[in-house]
């Protein structure tokens, strides 16, 4: 019986495929919190705009420059929240199936592993039993010598 693991090659491989699909992920969920954190950052500007307006609106000291001004600038802060949630969603989508592939990966690899495991106990057991019976023989020849039994 041979001690090595004959499906080693392969657990190596979803090893480094694991580890492959995690850096994925990682990179996948830092992108989106970048993404989130852009995003937490135009919703204030948006708010403070609007509360302008508003506060222009109400003390009637509404400068027509300044209202489509701001209207401009408001109509691209809503475009880039749009498509800062529009890329979210694509990222979350991918995110999502990176983790999935990841647990599949992990499932695989940890399948290989429990082979492994089996493998080693069995070669583990294999030793300790021909170990014995060479203990085993050693003694039987030593109680031969000793009371002088012939071979």
């Amino acid at each position: 019986m041979s001690d090595a693991f004959r499906l080693q090659q392969l657990l190596d491989l979803r090893r480094r495929a694991e580890e492959e699909k995690a850096i994925s992920l990682a990179t996948a969920e830092a992108e989106h919190q970048h993404l989130q954190f852009a995003l937490q950052m135009l919703l204030p500007q948006e708010a403070a705009q609007l509360a302008s307006m508003a506060s222009a609106g109400s003390t009637g000291s509404l400068d027509p420059v300044n209202v489509e001004a701001t209207r401009l600038y408001l109509e691209h802060l809503e475009g880039s929240i749009q498509r800062q949630h529009e890329q979210m969603a694509e990222v979350s989508v991918r995110v999502n199936a990176q983790r999935a592939e990841l647990i599949e990966a992990t499932r695989e690899k940890r399948l290989l592993e429990r082979l492994e495991e089996r493998h080693d106990e069995t070669v583990a057991t294999e030793a300790s039993r021909l170990e014995n019976a060479q203990t085993d023989e050693i003694a039987a020849q030593r109680h031969r010598r000793l009371h002088g039994m012939g071979s």
